[in-house]
This record gives C-alpha cells, sequence and structure tokens, in this order.
C-alpha cells in the first residue's frame, strides 16, 4: 500500500495508468490461486484420473462462459451480483474471525472504494455496465458506511479480533489514499491472493505436475484475456482492460467460489 501510495503521489495515475498496472498485476499475483483449483479437486476427490480433471475444466470453462455470456446481455444486473457474490467470497479471508468480522471485511473489501471514490468508482461501472451506473455506486457506497459503523462497533465488541482489526483498517486506509483500481490490486493481489494461494498449497502436493498446471491455466487465462481485448471492436486502453479483467474475473469467480463451497471445511474461530 505505501509503494502504490508512493506511484500515486508521484504520478497522480490516472484511469489508464491504472488499468495498465491492473492487467498484469491480476494475471500475475491474482489468477495463480484460481489456477490451483485443478489440483484442489484432485485432492478433495472431484477430478480423479484424466476423464474427471478433463470433465472438470469443461465445466470450469463453461460456466465461465455462461457468466461472462449473461454479464453482456444483462450487465447492470450481472454487476450487482458480482459486487454481492465477490463480498460473499472475500469474506472467506476472514474465516479465522467471527461470522461479523468475516461480513464486514467481505462488504468492506467491496464497498469501501464507493465511499471514499464515488466518482471513480461510477466510471469503471459505466465501463462495465457500457452505461451510467448511479444507482448502484450509490447503493454500494451505502454498504461501505454501515460496513464502517459495523466495523467501529466491533472494535468495541467483546470479540475483537487484532489481526482482523488491522486488516480491515488496512482496506479503508487503501481505499481513502489510493484511486480504486490500485487499491484493488493491493487487496487482491497483496491480501486475498495469497491467503488464498497458501491456503490451497497446504493442500497439494507441490511438485512438477501441480507446478505444470498453474503455470498453464495462467498463461491460458492470460492468452484469452489478451485475445479478447485486442479483439475488442473499439480499442480504448482503460474500458476494454477495465471490462477484460472484472468481466473475466467475474466468470472465474462463480466456478471458483462454487469448487470451495462444495468441499471447503470452515476453519476454526479464533477466541
Amino acid at each position: 500500500m505505501v509503494l502504490f501510495c508512493g506511484v500515486e503521489a508521484l504520478c497522480d495515475a490516472d484511469l489508464e495508468t491504472q488499468a495498465i498496472v491492473l492487467a498484469p498485476a491480476v494475471a500475475l499475483l491474482g489468477l495463480p490461486h484460481g489456477a490451483l483449483d485443478l489440483p484442489v479437486a484432485r485432492a478433495r476427490g472431484l477430478a480423479q484420473g484424466k476423464l474427471g480433471s478433463l470433465l472438470f475444466l469443461l465445466s470450469y470453462f463453461i460456466v465461465t462462459l455462461s457468466v461472462v455470456a449473461i454479464w453482456l446481455a444483462l450487465p447492470e444486473a450481472s454487476l450487482a451480483a458480482f459486487l454481492i457474490y465477490s463480498a460473499i467470497h472475500f469474506s472467506r479471508d476472514w474465516d479465522y474471525a467471527t461470522a461479523a468480522w468475516r461480513l464486514v471485511g467481505g462488504v468492506s473489501a467491496v464497498a469501501a472504494p464507493a465511499l471514499t471514490h464515488p466518482a471513480a468508482v461510477r466510471e469503471i461501472f459505466a465501463h462495465l455496465t457500457f452505461a451510467p451506473s448511479t444507482g448502484t455506486v450509490e447503493a454500494l457506497a451505502w454498504s461501505g458506511a454501515t460496513a464502517l459503523i459495523a466495523f467501529l462497533a466491533l472494535l468495541f465488541g467483546s470479540r475483537r479480533s487484532a489481526q482482523a482489526t488491522y486488516e480491515v483498517i488496512g482496506i479503508w486506509g487503501a481505499a481513502a489514499l489510493l484511486p480504486p483500481l490500485l487499491y484493488f490490486v493491493v487487496y487482491f493481489c497483496f491480501l486475498h491472493s495469497p491467503r488464498h494461494l497458501t491456503e490451497a498449497l497446504r493442500e497439494v502436493e507441490w511438485n512438477p505436475r501441480v507446478v505444470m498446471t498453474v503455470a498453464m491455466l495462467s498463461i491460458t487465462a492470460g492468452i484469452a484475456g489478451a485475445g479478447v481485448y485486442y479483439s475488442l471492436p473499439v480499442f480504448e486502453v482503460p474500458p476494454s482492460i477495465v471490462r477484460v479483467v472484472f468481466i473475466g474475473l467475474a466468470g472465474l469467480t462463480v466456478p471458483h467460489m462454487a469448487l470451495l463451497a462444495m468441499t471447503s471445511p470452515r476453519r476454526a474461530v479464533e477466541p
């Protein structure tokens, strides 16, 4: 966060600069934890043998394409759904804490920028929905305000979590100091992805086959994203990159969440 604040202070990053930072950061630092879904599915008994692995990948691909297709047909509703299931998914970053902390953390991670930088979020959402999206930004800002109030209440509760406190403070600090896309890079690439990557590595035997699988899936996703980007009819750098990254993440998050929901036991809550 300090590094990105320095970058922002030096160059006052506009949307195009943020988008150019966003794409490689998500590809290199964010996608690998999702690329472990196939080895994790094998470890959990969902993708046994070559046929099972092929069926798992095919199902993953079909769900992702379906989500992208629905987004293109119903962008406003899809954005709202994406924000909701992203908050649910991100709440797993605080599985070690109570349900209240998980809810506050997940909503804060998604909604904080809408409260601190509403105009910038409105511009990004307009690119994602192909039209102005004021109502969604306002609803998200209200959600962020509610999460912030709930967070302050939790600080005085009897089950305060020191680790969650520092992390949620970091989220709100980054959301206040950084423009939305740089904030997302900080949260997604340096908190969410490493945490889930570490969890997945506990289950998977780290061997050349796993390394090859992760590399193959990450490279494939990167090539697919680049292909979509360069095939877009209107070559506008910020809107195109933002659409490819976030609509792509929306598609990939649904099967990723489904795998975790079907097979992952909840960790013990800290006392």
